[in-house]
């Protein structure tokens, strides 16, 4: 899927914090960004 342009994919697999979801071409869960990004958002 990267090959072909793709940004994301989906291994069916859990990340290491067990979020089942699709991964970004950088192997992070998505979830986990998105998680991360609210952190960030309710700090300020």
């Amino acid at each position: 899927m990267l090959a072909e342009g793709d940004k994301l994919f989906f291994t069916g697999k859990a990340c290491k914090r067990g979020h089942v979801s699709p991964h970004n071409e950088h192997g992070d869960c998505t979830q986990r960004h998105v998680m991360r990004l609210a952190e960030r958002r309710d700090a300020v």
